[in-house]
This record gives C-alpha cells, sequence and structure tokens, in this order.
C-alpha cells in the first residue's frame, strides 16, 4: 500500500481522564476528484480531545499580568515556563515541544474557535465535530464533507484504500456524510482481518434474486467484500512494518500510536 493512498484517520482518547480520538490524515490519492495533479506522501495525524487541557498552562502568556492575577494558585511562574517566544512559554512538562518549535518542526494556531461559545459540553462537541457555528446545527462532520468532496457518492465508488480509519470509535460525527461514514473502524490489523476473513465469503459477483430484497443483498455483499479487501491491505501494511525499538507507552493513545507508526511505516 502505497502511503499516498493511505487516508487514515485514527481515534484515540486520553485527556482528563477520558480517552481521545485520535485522526491520522494521508495525502490525496492520485485519483482524488479534485487537485488531481498533488501527489503527495505526507500524512497528517489528528488527535481528538473529548474535554480538553488548559490552554492558558500549555502555552503561557508569562509576559501577561493579568495571567497571574486571574490564576494566583495554578499560574505556572515565568521562572518555570518553557519560552519559545517574547511573550509566550510552553508548560515545564513540554519540553520535548519546545525543542521541536525551536526546530519548526511544530507550529501552534491560538484563538481557534467560534464567537458565542456554548456552555453545554455535548452541543459544543457537535459544533466542532460539524465545523459549524452556535447558530446551525448539522448531522455531518467536516471531515465527512472534506472526504465525499474527494470520493463523491461513496462507498459505491469506493477507492482501492481505506479513505480513513479511525480507532475507539465507530460511529465519530465527525467522519459522517448524509449517506455514510467515511471511518473505518479499527481495533488492531491482526484481530480485523482475522475476524473480518474468518466469515467472508465471496459471493460478490453471485446472481441477486429479482425481490425486494435484492437491491439491499447487493449493498451487503459490496459492503462486506470492501471491508474484506481493506481489511486485507491493513493487515499487510503492518506486516511489513520493519521492527524497530521506539518504545511507545502502554496506554491506549501510546498503543494506537504504535499502531499508525506500523501501518505507515509498512505502507
Amino acid at each position: 500500500m502505497k502511503r499516498r493512498d493511505f487516508i487514515k484517520s485514527s481515534l484515540a482518547l486520553y485527556a482528563l481522564g477520558s480517552y481521545l480520538p485520535t485522526a491520522l490524515l494521508g495525502s490525496k490519492n492520485r485519483f482524488s476528484y479534485r487537485n488531481s495533479n498533488i501527489d503527495s506522501d505526507k500524512i497528517v495525524i489528528l488527535i481528538k480531545m473529548n474535554g480538553g487541557n488548559d490552554g492558558l498552562n500549555t502555552l503561557i502568556p508569562f509576559q501577561n499580568s493579568s495571567y497571574y492575577q486571574e490564576r494566583p494558585a495554578i499560574a505556572i511562574s515565568s521562572e518555570q515556563s518553557l519560552p519559545i517566544t517574547d511573550t509566550l512559554a510552553f508548560h515545564p512538562a513540554l519540553e520535548n515541544w519546545q525543542t521541536f518549535f525551536e526546530q519548526q518542526k511544530l507550529a501552534i494556531i491560538q484563538g481557534v474557535g467560534y464567537a458565542d461559545g456554548n456552555l453545554s459540553h455535548f452541543r459544543s462537541s457537535d459544533i466542532w465535530d460539524t465545523g459549524s457555528n452556535e447558530d446551525i446545527e448539522l448531522t455531518t462532520g467536516w471531515l465527512g464533507r472534506l472526504l465525499e468532496l474527494e470520493y463523491p457518492g461513496f462507498p459505491d465508488n469506493a477507492p482501492e484504500h481505506p479513505l480513513a480509519i479511525q480507532y475507539n470509535s465507530a460511529n465519530l460525527l465527525e467522519f459522517k456524510t448524509e449517506t455514510s461514514n467515511t471511518g473505518l473502524y479499527l481495533y488492531d490489523p491482526d484481530t480485523m482481518y482475522s475476524i473480518i476473513s474468518g466469515n467472508y465469503i465471496d459471493n460478490l459477483n453471485s446472481d441477486i434474486p429479482e425481490t425486494y430484497g435484492g437491491d439491499e443483498l447487493a449493498f451487503i455483499r459490496e459492503l462486506d467484500h470492501m471491508s474484506f479487501n481493506y481489511s486485507q491491505i491493513i493487515s499487510e501494511a503492518a506486516q511489513n512494518a520493519p521492527n524497530t525499538i521506539m518504545n511507545y507507552p502502554n496506554t491506549n493513545i501510546g498503543q494506537q500510536f504504535k499502531i499508525t507508526a506500523r501501518l505507515i511505516a509498512g505502507g
């Protein structure tokens, strides 16, 4: 599997006692509906935090007196913080981030959001997941709509490789379109292939009965066939990955990053 064909979204949650979705998106397939002249090996990993971190103690305005006045008990002192500009610094636990930032391997976008923050956790999550605002309620996700532009009519015109892969949940709003879910749920490559291949029957080209259920049966067979092919591709990518000395933490998100690295290296 070529890296440029592997568009993935992986999900892991691990924030404030929660688990957090991780999404890995590869570059466009060269047969993409849009921008078909663009070909790249770049891969994007998205981590969605269900909950949230303390933004002001992550990226600290250590020269701003209001920061210390408004949070006297939890503010990080300028001596403890890790400066990255004349006015901003990282939390002392983020020393690796400071190094990446200095090496121009890390960028930060501040002030991302919508005008009037909704105080409901659930409604606010929907706003973020759909890419809408507080006045508009959508049932499709921002990633789902993006991938639908690349592959209109999915899954009827499903590409050879998965559009997206997600961990922890098979029903993420981000990947939903009006008619489908563009994210393929993955627990781990070996388990996925074992379960699907053990129950797969290659009957895609078998006769379809001329009954009310004929179209539904054909659709189910197509999904079954696509699931088998995708599980085989993912399993082969994981098996082809070279051995690594990298140690990943034995946490939910740590193991998902391990799987993600295997799939990228094996592709």
